[in-house]
């Protein structure tokens, strides 16, 4: 009878799911972080109207790394390798919460749509779309926040 094998070691960077170890997936993430965040830095570069081409490079490249990076990484990681993962992370009692919010939050944008369509056709009331769209997703993003803390403590 052969005796099941070992697990990897779990570490709280983990290990590249296309094979290879943690310096695989560290250098991998860390290659195409730097392709992305240099192609934002040049791209601003190029379409920026103001100071200079390599300062505006400079910036938005230093900017965005941090995100460009963890970026691949979270997409490359293997989740068994890591210390701490959760395996299904789809039935924690988070995801719950996470369901309930969204739930209640998508019943509230449906309403207040509705509401506010109505309201802005029969009153012919014009407003700027970017500032409207700006102060919705604002309330929207609010709403969820609190419906998540609300499922959170029902829990508890």
């Amino acid at each position: 009878m052969s005796q099941p094998t070992a697990s990897a070691p779990k570490s709280n960077i983990g290990r590249a799911r296309f094979g290879g170890g943690t310096a695989a997936l560290v250098i991998v993430s860390l290659v195409i972080g730097l392709a992305i965040s240099s192609g934002l830095g040049a791209l601003y570069a190029w379409l920026g109207e103001t100071g200079e081409g390599w300062m505006r490079f400079a910036i938005v490249a230093i900017v965005t790394l941090p995100v460009s990076i963890m970026l691949p990484w979270a997409l490359l990681v293997d989740r068994s390798s890591l210390e701490g993962a959760v395996d299904r992370p789809e039935d924690s009692v988070e995801a719950r919460w996470y369901s309930k919010a969204a739930e209640g939050t998508m019943h509230d944008v449906l309403i207040t749509v509705g509401i506010g369509a109505a309201l802005f056709s029969f009153t012919q009331l014009q407003v700027d779309t970017g500032m409207l769209l700006i102060v919705f997703g604002t309330l929207v993003m609010a709403d969820f926040g609190v419906r998540y803390q609300l499922a959170k403590r029902a829990d508890a």
